[in-house]
């Protein structure tokens, strides 16, 4: 679906679909009443068993739609979008969840914040369905091994150490110089890998308090998300971690590891055995 642009940035929305149901119509509804709407709008099914993509073709039948005959992940779907996107002939991508609800100025205010700095990426503060800020800042905790979601109503007035990739928008001049994302992640930091890799090369991180969305974050009821975190998370903080730094993080692992083990012997449950899992796939990788 493309629209007709009257200014010189033409952005692609990038929505990467897996069974999203309903969602994924209201998300695109969503953006396509914003006062400054996206230009194209790209699809990127991984192979939905449900009517998700069939309810979104009807009601927007000039959709793109990338078809996958399999689940690839999200950061492989990400790169398939933004492929498309620059056939198109698109200057900016904005990712988008089909859980996701945009409001009236975003896309506006996120286009005005990167005229004024343009090597940079940007996030608008996002909201949780209770209305309380999920996300204003996102800071990297090498020692814990962690990536938290900074949760105030005033974020601060300064460069960021990731952006989720819930509602990341990114102009294509920044993807010449970083690349695309890691496709060794199938699920969860490759948002933060892929801003780390941005910093590094120069570009900054940025909220734009004045551009908002609402996630209901529908992920919370999967299933496998922890053994996604707990993986995900050691294929960055490896990937990004050299010298003495390296030493600390394999003793710390060793410790969570063999406390995941009493977990498991102790109190057994589904969420200790994927993590359990998430190890064991994740050392047998790097052997």
């Amino acid at each position: 679906m493309m629209q007709q642009s009257t200014t010189s940035e033409v952005v692609a929305a990038i929505l990467v679909n897996y069974e999203s149901g309903e969602g994924l119509v209201a998300a695109i509804w969503s953006l396509v009443q914003l006062r400054r709407a996206p230009d194209v709008f790209i699809v990127v099914d991984n192979a939905s068993r449900d009517d998700s993509l069939h309810l979104a073709q009807k009601d927007f039948p000039r959709l793109v739609v990338i078809r996958n005959a399999e689940n690839v992940g999200f950061a492989k779907a990400v790169n398939q979008g933004v492929r498309k996107a620059r056939e198109l002939g698109t200057t900016h991508v904005w990712l988008f969840n089909p859980d996701a609800r945009a409001r009236s100025d975003a896309l506006a205010e996120l286009i005005l914040a990167s005229r004024n700095m343009p090597r940079a990426l940007f996030s608008p503060i996002i909201f949780d369905d209770e209305g309380k800020v999920w996300f204003s800042g996102g800071e990297l905790s090498w020692w814990r091994m962690r990536a938290f979601h900074r949760k105030s109503t005033c974020p601060p007035d300064r460069d960021q150490e990731f952006l989720t990739g819930c509602a990341l928008f990114i102009p294509l001049a920044t993807m010449d110089v970083i690349g695309d994302f890691d496709e060794d992640y199938f699920l969860y930091y490759e948002d933060a890998d892929f801003c780390l890799r941005a910093k590094k090369a120069g570009f900054q991180l940025c909220m734009v308090s004045k551009a908002a969305v609402d996630h209901a974050e529908v992920s919370r009821t999967y299933a496998r998300k922890v053994y996604y975190l707990v993986y995900s998370g050691l294929l960055f903080f490896f990937k990004h971690t050299s010298g003495m730094k390296a030493g600390y993080m394999r003793t710390y692992v060793t410790i969570r590891k063999l406390k995941n083990r009493l977990d498991c012997l102790l109190f057994g449950g589904e969420e200790a055995a994927l993590v359990r899992q998430a190890y064991v796939d994740f050392f047998r990788r790097i052997r």
